[in-house]
């Protein structure tokens, strides 16, 4: 599976393969796709995440309601009050109130209000499967995940690829994102650029952060979309007001170079400075010079010191030349200014 490189030219350019894997939402991401961004001092990595949405479970009408119930004394309000609601709802589920399917699937993988009900994945499992039986696209994408990793169930690709395609087909915009991965990596699918774009496409149409970062990619690679650098600056703006740490740091770099936009030092200082605040380390050292140069900002050696400190350990030896330089630039004072400085930020 190919990953790729942002590069600060003109276009992002194939790196070699190294994956990852994000903890989301109480699950285990089953695929995991890494994408790598480069700058003129750092490699950055770009983790692309898959949000994975709750699990449940599901009660057939052909057998009985199940016999967990929350525990009932006499004198506790709260218990009895839970035991009213769970019989209402399951009774709303097993009625075919696809809602209440749902509620029930995330209380028994306790990741909704639990009335009193341990986690059961299998439980959990049913309940999800009868409202994806009826369309509910995130149902369709919670069996698909369930599925995959053999969660509940037994493990079978083949069916997590059929649900979440469906869930995608109806428009859950995670699984869209989740099959432009797959056809990515080739999991569980063949490996197809152009099926990938057309899912980025769909994904990132919908606000998709993660998704609009890989459509700039790829539509500054021309891979499975006819190469566009216009578009490519277009999804990165995108996917960086959405919050993206990786696109606001490329952006940034976009403008401190002028790559595919007007040269702008200022708004190269304000988008590196988004992402080091949401905790890009590569931003937080770049930040850092920016303050050493007043480049986009007025000089502030103080301030480059918490950047350098707040972005960690680093084995490059111009970051140590960098870091050593600027703490021969201060005062004792300063560089006690900016450790509580970095430290506050820790803090927050």
């Amino acid at each position: 599976m190919k990953k790729y490189r942002v590069q600060n030219q003109a276009s992002f350019q194939p790196a070699s393969t190294r994956g990852h894997t994000n903890v989301i939402v109480l699950v285990f991401i089953w695929w995991s796709f890494g994408l790598f961004i480069h700058s003129p001092l750092e490699a950055a990595e770009t983790k692309t995440s898959i949000i994975l949405k709750g699990l449940g479970i599901l009660l057939s009408k052909n057998r009985q309601p199940p016999t967990q119930k929350p525990a009932v004394e006499k004198t506790d309000p709260t218990a009895i009050a839970n035991l009213l609601a769970m019989t209402k709802l399951e009774n709303e589920a097993l009625d075919g109130n696809v809602n209440a399917q749902v509620k029930l699937g995330k209380i028994y993988a306790g990741v909704a209000g639990g009335y009193g009900i341990k986690h059961d994945d299998k439980e959990s499992f049913k309940w999800f499967l009868l409202a994806a039986k009826q369309g509910h696209a995130e149902a369709e994408f919670c069996i698909g995940y369930m599925y995959g990793v053999g969660r509940g169930t037994a493990k079978n690709e083949t069916e997590a690829i059929k649900w979440i395609l469906k869930s995608a087909e109806t428009g859950n915009v995670d699984a869209q994102f989740f099959m432009a991965l797959s056809y990515m990596k080739g999991a569980g699918v063949p490996i197809s650029d152009t099926e990938a774009a057309k899912w980025l496409q769909k994904a990132s149409s919908q606000g998709h952060a993660e998704a609009q970062l890989c459509l700039a990619i790829a539509l500054s690679n021309g891979s499975g979309v006819i190469q566009n650098a216009e578009e490519s600056i277009k999804w990165l703006i995108q996917s960086a007001q959405n919050g993206n740490a990786e696109a606001q740091y490329a952006l940034g770099l976009h403008y401190m170079d002028g790559v595919n936009i007007s040269k702008d030092p200022a708004e190269a200082f304000k988008w590196v400075q988004k992402s080091a605040v949401r905790g890009n380390a590569e931003a937080q050292r770049l930040l850092a010079s920016f303050y050493t140069l007043g480049l986009g900002v007025r000089e502030d050696q103080v301030e480059a010191y918490k950047w350098m400190l707040i972005s960690g350990p680093n084995e490059s030896p111009t970051t140590k030349e960098s870091f050593e330089l600027i703490e021969r630039l201060l005062t004792p004072e300063q560089r006690e200014i900016g450790l509580k400085r970095a430290k506050e930020f820790r803090s927050q």
